[in-house]
């Protein structure tokens, strides 16, 4: 039996492949018909190819029990197998179907094939369970099978499509939580999906009605699924729910309550009510109510009291009626003053007018203010008493021969008279003095006696500083050595009181770059994709030294940092650019409030200052992103105009500000007197660069290097005293010892404030000057600087290192070699990463996930997560971080830092990324 059945069995599969040899035979020929065309066989050179109509999703999912099937389709092919996870599918599980291509005509072969869920739970490859289709031009025949091994040659293969079983978990890793927000106030509902193949998507549902974020443009999804309310709105209020969907099924989360809630604020105060006593002492009252708004949802009671009460006194006359007798008598009392006042009136205008015309025949004489010899002021005790600085200096504003007088409108009046020792006030005058016979500027320099042998500083006069400007465009500095520095078009629309020394500008594409100030701590950098594509756009960026530009502040505010001016006003950005810049809060020593105001206000206009932004009061509508370093200050914003750092104590403490203290004398020093000049001002590379700037003007050199002192709030002055003076001089103060008050240093609106000490040579032999000057904050002795000065009357004082002969080249680096008005830094670059790297970052880190090391770990990796709702708005966050650190990390070792960041994260991906395109000597 055994072997009669194996040779029925072997006639059995010689008739089979027999029928298929002849089935192929004629599936040929049909095609060949259908084609119109002759179709070779395998080892023809004229075979044409299959092509794929329709090729395996790359993902396909199993739902629940329900198989999944694959579909191909393709055009000159013979036949379509299946093959899964490294084998080939049978062929009793092929359904094939033939038909014609509705628009070609030409005959298309379809098959599909069942993937059940079984299969791909018992499969176990590194890749998953995966399929492929295969298109044939030929049939297998007897004398050559096709195996696995050994598959005929005319064939393709079309991608790979990944099968997986769908599912979503129950739990969420991480539910709303029920929380309470004031009104117009931005809150957050953290969510966190389950997790699920494919990754569910999250939506969010108000009441058990979903939010539709396209049209609620109060509610933000962003991409980690948080619900963000940009402003809370009394509508707003409700229960919130977290959902997460995909093909397997849908899940929500408990529902957390959302309760928006209003402070109290009072009403404005009632007229004060009539004494409640009509003869004597009463009380008078007003009266206010929380009303505006009332507190609603547990807000916050209004503070303070409702109702005020003062004490009032009704005069009660002594008998009934003889207030009425008395009126009489109090007329003629009036009566009689009133004439007595009339003429006193007119003698004191007969003896004014006398004397305006005696002063109007010297007025022609007088040319200089006199100043009368100090004598020293003893008090009532007979002590003498400790010069103040509003006594003892006199401050003179010396103006460029470049700059036009500002109106002086937005600060203090710097030309205010101030009282000398002796008493006598003098006027001071407004303009320097022209002789008209030298052609030469003589300056008075503050803090200095009129006598004869006073040092003048001379300044060439020049056609420049007597130009016009009124054309409009910014006049000639003398310093200019040709108009070829000032060819640019933005340049020339720029305010007349910028110095060339303080700008930078360039020509900026769509690549972006870098401008940078020297010397100033300020730059600015444009990244890519900023500017359109094609577009060339002239950028520049400003410091502004003019007093008229500072802010108007309150007593309680301080200025932080130079006044920046970007422009030009009105561009376009795409992407906000990153303003570094230095400022001088002590962080360590007292907590600040600080805010940023900005001012859109025309060039040759004066700022109108506006508040745009407070640290840790962010919002997704506030226009600028600030991130506060050490010293330094990056201010992403997509508007170019006047930026300014302001910045207050915390209620309840004292903040502390760092100053810079600078010292200079004349180059050339008078045999007779010698004059000393210390600077006080903000601690930033930029306020000190000014200050050498304007004295090397003068003539002056820095006598030492300059100092560092922490100035507190709190309405202490700030104290100077001369000490160790040498022998052979002798101070003309009457004590050695000034002070500056606390409200010029801390909300004053002056750049360069500083005071004098003048010293007289008693001793001709004595040619060498040396003393010490300590600078202390008054009740605050700790914080203590001491300038030490030595010098040689003998010897010319060597003049600081910043020249300002001929405008410095400002730094201008970019990606793209854009031009620039101004010398290019070709060595250094501007962006440490290429585009391709960034956006195979951005790639990499941009979709959440559920261990969060993407994008937000990042972030608060580089510490850039203060407000990291400034991210999540954006389309990508990874790239605005990215441009952050741009400008936060010009070191060297900057990629490097990354690419280890990265790996703490345990995103090896991405730091094989700047590995592989950078090279591992990183």
């Amino acid at each position: 039996m055994g072997p009669t059945k194996r040779s029925m069995a072997g006639h059995s599969n010689l008739t089979l492949c027999l029928l298929l040899t002849l089935l192929s035979v004629v599936i040929l020929e049909c095609h060949a018909l259908v084609d119109g065309e002759a179709v070779v066989t395998t080892g023809s050179s004229d075979v044409r190819h299959p092509i794929f109509l329709q090729e395996p999703e790359p993902h396909n999912y199993i739902v629940k029990s329900k198989p999944v099937t694959i579909t191909c389709q393709a055009i000159n092919a013979v036949d379509i197998t299946f093959r899964c996870a490294e084998e080939w599918v049978p062929l009793k599980r092929h359904v094939r179907a033939d038909f014609t291509h509705p628009e070609t005509g030409e005959a298309v072969l379809q098959a599909s094939v069942e993937v059940t869920r079984q299969a791909v739970e018992e499969y176990f490859g590194i890749d998953g369970y995966w399929c492929e289709c295969n298109a044939w031009t030929e049939i297998p025949s007897p004398d050559r099978p096709w195996t696995g091994d050994n598959p005929p040659p005319a064939h393709v293969s079309s991608r790979r499509g990944l099968v997986q079983v769908a599912f979503i978990r129950k739990r969420f890793e991480r539910e709303p939580i029920s929380t309470s927000v004031e009104l117009e106030k931005p809150v957050q509902l953290h969510c966190l999906p389950p997790t699920g193949v494919p990754p569910p998507e999250v939506f969010w549902l108000k009441d058990g009605q979903v939010i539709n974020d396209k049209e609620e443009t109060n509610f933000i999804i962003s991409n980690e699924g948080n619900l963000i309310i940009s402003q809370a709105r009394l509508s707003d209020q409700g229960n919130f729910t977290c959902g997460a969907i995909n093909v397997a099924a849908t899940r929500k989360s408990e529902s957390a309550e959302l309760i928006v809630y209003v402070k109290g604020a009072w009403s404005t105060w009632s007229q004060w009510s009539d004494c409640d006593s009509k003869c004597g002492k009463g009380f008078q009252s007003r009266s206010r109510t929380c009303s505006n708004p009332a507190p609603l949802n547990n807000g916050s009671p209004c503070p303070g009291d409702w109702e005020q009460k003062v004490p009032c006194t009704t005069v009660c006359p002594e008998k009934p009626g003889q207030d009425v007798k008395d009126i009489a008598l109090y007329v003629g009392v009036s009566l009689a003053v009133l004439v007595l006042a009339t003429i006193i009136v007119i003698i004191i205008f007969m003896i004014r007018r006398k004397d305006q015309r005696q002063f109007d025949m010297d007025l022609g004489e007088r040319s200089l203010p006199q100043y009368d010899d100090e004598d020293k002021k003893p008090a009532k005790n007979g002590a003498m008493v400790q010069p103040d600085l509003t006594q003892t200096i006199a401050p003179v504003r010396t103006h460029s021969l470049y700059d036009q007088p500002p109106p002086n409108n937005n600060h203090i009046d710097a030309m205010e008279k101030i009282p000398m020792l002796n008493g006598h006030t003098h006027p001071v005058e407004d303009s320097p003095i022209i002789d008209k016979k030298s052609k030469h500027l003589y300056i008075q320099l503050p803090g200095e006696e009129k006598t004869d042998s006073t040092e003048k500083l001379t300044l060439q006069k020049s056609k420049a500083s007597l130009k016009s400007s009124t054309s409009g465009s910014r006049p000639q500095s003398e310093y200019d050595t040709d108009n070829s520095n000032r060819q640019s078009v933005t340049s020339n629309l720029l305010p007349s009181n910028i110095d060339v020394e303080a700008l930078a500008w360039g020509n900026i594409t769509h690549a972006g770059g870098m401008l940078t100030i020297p010397e100033t701590g300020v730059s600015v950098s444009i990244p890519e994709g900023a500017i359109s594509k094609g577009n060339t756009e002239e950028i520049f960026i400003a410091v502004c030294r003019d007093d008229k530009d500072r802010p108007k502040l309150s007593d309680k505010q301080t200025i932080l940092s130079p006044i920046l001016l970007l422009g030009p006003q009105g561009l376009a950005l795409h992407k906000p650019v990153i303003v570094s810049f230095q400022h001088c809060a002590s962080q360590k020593h007292g907590l600040w409030v600080m805010r940023v105001y900005g001012s859109g206000t025309a060039y040759d206009e004066p700022p109108a200052w506006k508040h745009l932004v407070t640290f840790g009061e962010e919002t997704l509508n506030t226009p600028i992103y600030c991130q506060v370093d050490t010293n330094c200050c990056h201010m992403m914003t997509d508007q170019l105009c006047r930026y300014a750092l302001i910045g207050e104590s915390m209620q309840g403490t004292a903040a502390m500000k760092r100053l810079r203290l600078a010292a200079f004398a004349p180059a050339v020093a008078s045999s007779i007197d010698y004059s000393i000049r210390v600077y006080v001002v903000e601690d930033t590379q930029d306020a000190v660069e000014g200050v050498i700037q304007l004295e090397k003007k003068l003539g002056a050199a820095l006598l030492d290097r300059p100092k560092q002192i922490l100035f507190q709030d709190g309405g202490n002055n700030l104290c100077l005293t001369i000490e160790e003076l040498a022998p052979g001089w002798r101070s003309k103060l009457t004590a050695n010892y000034q002070e500056i008050p606390f409200r010029h240093i801390w909300s004053g609106n002056q750049n360069n404030l500083h005071c004098s000490f003048s010293l007289e040579h008693t001793d001709g032999l004595q040619q060498t000057v040396s003393c010490k000057i300590g600078v202390y904050q008054k009740s605050i002795l700790g914080n203590r600087a001491v300038l030490q000065i030595v010098s040689n009357l003998t010897e010319k004082v060597i003049p600081s290192p910043t020249v300002p002969g001929k405008p410095r080249a400002s730094t201008t680096v970019s990606s793209s070699g854009c031009s620039s008005m101004v010398t290019l830094d070709q060595a250094q670059k501007a962006f440490r990463l290429p585009s391709q790297i960034k956006t195979k970052l951005c790639a990499y880190l941009d979709p959440p996930n559920s261990r969060g090391n993407d994008w937000r770990m990042l972030a608060q990796a580089l510490c850039v997560d203060r407000y990291i709702n400034f991210f999540a708005s954006k389309p990508s966050p990874t790239e605005h971080i990215l441009d952050l650190w741009e400008a936060r990390h010009r070191e060297e070792t900057a990629l490097t830092d990354l690419m280890n960041t990265l790996r703490v994260m345990d995103r090896f991906d991405a730091a094989a990324v700047l590995e592989k395109e950078l090279g591992p000597w990183l």
